[in-house]
C-alpha cells in the first residue's frame, strides 16, 4: 500500500545561507518521510534545496507569496488578506495542489499564509509550523485568528512561539515539537580535524580562546553591535581572546558601522569574519564560547542548541526560545537580560577566567541537550502528531468514497474559478493541459471551457497531462478526431481508431469537422483499426421545383406582353421538365444572349410596337 503524500511549503531568505526555520522544515521532512511521501516546495534554489536533495527529499521550485505583516500585524491585516483572496493570489498554489493532490499540507513560519489558504479552500488538512514569536500588541489577535482559521494543527518550535496562541484559547490545536539534529550528519569523529583546520586558516593558536557569534544574516536585531562592544571590552583584560563572527551581511550600513568600531579599537587583528555556511561542523569546533545577544524574542534559537551539541559554552540574552534552551539544559546562570551589555561583559569574563566552565561544557552540554532535544525525544513528540494526521487522512478517504463525484460532463473542459489551469475530464479523472499550445493543437476553444469551484474540481483525481509530446498516444485526449495524410478521418476512442464512412456519418454524430487534428501517419499506424462508423440514416435530398408558368394575357392594343415576346423569340430553347433541373442548356444560354441584343436594338429603333401603332394611325 502506497504512503499518503505530504507537501511542505517553506519560503527562503536567500540562496547563500539557511535559517533555523528552514532547517526545521527540512528536519520535519526527513522524519516524516518514513510515514509519508514528502515533497518540499521552495520559491528559489539555494542551500535548502541542495540539502533536501542530499537527504533524498523530492523538491519543487514554485513561487510562494509571503505576507511579512503576519509577524507584526496591523489593524488592516484582515481586510488585506480578504483582498488577496478575492484577487486569487492563492491561485498559483492551488494549481500546484490540483496537479499533485497531497493528502496533507505543511506550512512553515507565520508569514507563509498563502499555501495554507489555498489548501483549506480545496479541503486539504493543514499543519502550520510556528518558528517565530509573533509580536504582542493590540492587533496580534488578527494574525492568530487567521492562522487558527486556516489550520488543523499548529506546531511550535518552543513554548515562547506557542504562548500567544495559548492566551488566545487555541490550545486544542497546539503541539510542541522543538527541533533536533542528526549526529551522523555533523561528523563528530572529524571535529578535531575541523578545529585544527579552521584555527590554522584564521592563524589562531591552539592555546587561545575563540568567542564566536553566529547568525545567518548580520542584522541590527541580532545584536552584532552588542557582541562587538563586549569583545572590545574583553580585549583589554583577556589577552588570548579571539573573536569569530559568522554570518552574511544584509545591511551594508550596519555592517560598515560595526567594522568601523573594530578598526578604530586597535584590536582588529583579533577579530575574524567568515560567511555563513550550512556545514556548521566546519566552524563550531574552532570555538570555545558562543555568545548570542539577540534583541528580538527568538522562536527558538538554533545557535544556542548547536553550541551545546558541539560542547561549547553558551551565553545569551533572555530572548524567547533562547531562555527555554538554556533553562531546560541547566545553563540558566548564563542568561542575561535583553540589551544589558554590561552584564554580558561580566558573564563572558566569568566564563573565560574559570577553566572549569570549559571542561564542564565539553563533558556535559551534549548529554544535557540530548536529554531534552535529542532525536528520540523529538520522535516521540512527532509520533503523536503523525498518528493524528494518519487518522485524519483515513477519515477523509472514507468520506470521499461514501460520496459520489460531482455530476460533471465527461470529455468536457473545465477550469477552477480561482486558478488558470484548464482540465479535460475523462474516465472520472481530470487531465491538465500542459500548455496553451496543447490546448489549441487538439482543437479546443475557450468557449468550450466550463467554470466550477476549485473545491469541486479538486475532488477528481489528477491524471497524466495532455501535451504535444511524443509518443502521441500517451499524451493525447482519449476521444478525438484525427486524420493523416490521406482523406480518411478517424474517431479515436481509447486504443482504437474508427474510420468515418462519410462526412454525413460525422455530422450525424454531432461532431464538428473543424475539430479534426492532423497527426503523423506513423502515429496512426500504432493504433488498432476499429469498426467503420457509417451513416445512422439517409439524408433527405431537398429538390428545387420550377415555378409554375404564369398564363399570359394580351394587352390593350392586342399585342402580347414583353415576357411573351421574349419567349416567342426563344423557341429554340428546350422545354423544362416537370421534375425540373435548374440547369439550362448551352442553347438556352446562347439564345438568352440574342434576346439581350434584340432588346437593345428595339430600344434604339422604337421596337415593333411603335411601328404597329404608326401604321394604324396612318390607316
Amino acid at each position: 500500500m502506497s504512503k499518503p503524500t505530504m507537501m511542505l511549503f517553506s519560503h527562503t531568505y536567500g540562496s547563500s545561507f539557511i535559517t533555523g526555520a528552514e532547517r526545521y522544515v527540512l528536519m520535519l521532512a526527513i522524519e516524516a518521510s518514513e510515514h509519508f511521501d514528502c515533497t518540499l516546495v521552495v520559491p528559489e534554489s539555494g542551500i535548502l534545496l541542495t540539502e533536501a536533495a542530499q537527504r533524498g527529499i523530492h523538491s519543487i521550485i514554485h513561487d510562494i507569496p509571503i505576507v511579512r505583516s503576519m509577524n507584526d500585524p496591523e489593524a488592516d491585516l484582515s481586510p488585506m488578506m480578504e483582498r488577496k483572496i478575492k484577487n486569487h493570489e492563492h491561485g498559483g498554489i492551488m494549481n500546484l495542489l490540483h496537479a499533485h493532490q497531497p493528502d496533507i499540507v505543511l506550512v512553515n513560519t507565520c508569514i507563509n499564509p498563502i499555501p495554507a489558504i489555498a489548501a483549506k479552500t480545496l479541503g486539504i488538512p493543514v499543519v502550520w509550523c510556528i518558528a517565530e514569536k509573533i509580536a504582542q500588541h493590540i492587533h496580534t489577535r488578527h494574525s492568530l485568528e487567521l492562522i487558527n482559521r486556516y489550520s488543523d494543527w499548529i506546531i511550535g518550535m518552543s513554548d515562547a512561539a506557542l504562548r500567544p496562541f495559548r492566551k488566545a484559547g487555541f490550545d486544542k490545536k497546539l503541539s510542541l515539537v522543538p527541533p533536533t539534529w542528526h549526529m551522523e550528519h555533523l561528523q563528530p569523529e572529524d571535529w578535531p580535524t575541523y578545529r585544527f583546520d579552521k584555527r590554522s586558516e584564521l592563524q589562531v593558536e591552539e592555546g587561545s580562546r575563540v568567542i564566536g557569534y553566529i547568525s545567518s544574516t548580520l542584522r541590527p536585531e541580532k545584536g552584532i553591535d552588542h557582541f562587538v562592544q563586549m569583545a572590545l571590552s574583553l580585549c583589554e583584560t583577556v589577552v588570548d581572546a579571539h573573536f569569530l563572527i559568522v554570518g552574511n551581511s544584509t545591511d551594508s550600513y550596519y555592517s560598515t558601522h560595526c567594522q568601523r568600531l573594530i578598526d578604530q579599537s586597535g584590536h582588529a587583528s583579533r577579530f575574524h569574519r567568515i560567511p555563513f555556511e550550512s556545514r556548521i561542523e566546519r566552524f563550531y569546533p574552532a570555538m570555545d564560547l558562543v555568545v548570542i545577544p539577540s534583541l528580538v524574542d527568538e522562536g527558538f534559537g538554533m545557535p544556542a542548541l548547536e553550541g551545546l551539541v558541539f560542547g561549547k559554552g553558551v551565553i545569551a540574552y533572555r530572548s524567547g526560545g533562547l531562555e527555554e534552551i538554556l533553562r531546560s539544559t541547566g545553563n540558566a546562570d548564563w542568561l542575561v537580560e535583553k540589551g544589558d551589555t554590561a552584564q554580558l561583559i561580566v558573564k563572558a569574563k566569568e566564563w573565560l577566567q574559570n577553566d572549569t566552565h570549559r571542561l564542564r561544557a565539553d563533558n556535559s552540554h551534549l548529554q544535557a541537550a540530548e536529554a531534552v532535544f535529542g532525536l528520540e525525544t523529538h520522535r516521540s513528540r512527532l509520533q503523536r502528531l503523525l498518528k493524528e494526521l494518519k487518522e485524519k487522512i483515513s477519515a477523509a478517504a472514507e468520506d470521499k468514497q461514501s460520496h459520489k463525484l460531482p455530476p460533471l460532463l465527461m470529455n468536457a473542459v473545465y477550469k477552477g474559478k480561482a486558478t488558470s489551469t484548464v482540465f479535460l475530464l475523462e474516465n472520472g479523472m481530470k487531465r491538465p493541459f500542459a500548455s496553451k499550445r496543447a490546448f489549441n493543437f487538439y482543437k479546443y476553444r475557450w468557449s468550450d471551457v466550463n467554470l466550477v469551484t476549485d473545491a469541486v474540481l479538486h475532488r477528481f483525481p489528477t491524471g497524466a497531462p495532455i501535451s504535444t509530446e511524443l509518443p502521441f498516444h500517451e499524451h493525447r485526449p482519449s476521444v478525438m478526431m484525427v486524420k493523416g495524410r490521406g482523406p480518411t478521418v478517424y474517431l479515436l476512442v481509447g486504443e482504437q481508431r474508427c474510420p468515418f464512412s462519410s462526412m454525413a456519418a460525422m455530422r450525424q454524430r454531432g461532431l464538428d469537422p473543424d475539430r479534426i487534428v492532423r497527426v503523423p501517419d506513423a502515429e496512426l499506424r500504432m493504433i488498432n483499426v476499429g469498426e467503420p462508423l457509417r451513416q445512422l440514416h439517409k439524408e433527405k435530398q431537398t429538390l428545387r421545383r420550377c415555378k409554375k408558368k404564369r398564363r399570359l394575357s394580351r394587352g390593350k392594343l392586342g399585342c402580347r406582353t414583353v415576357a411573351a415576346r421574349k419567349r416567342k423569340k426563344c423557341r429554340c430553347a428546350p422545354k423544362r421538365k416537370r421534375c425540373g433541373s435548374t440547369l439550362r442548356s448551352k442553347q438556352a444560354v446562347s439564345c438568352k444572349g440574342r434576346l439581350r441584343k434584340t432588346r437593345r436594338k428595339r430600344k434604339r429603333t422604337g421596337g415593333t410596337r411603335g411601328k404597329r401603332v404608326s401604321r394604324r394611325r396612318a390607316a
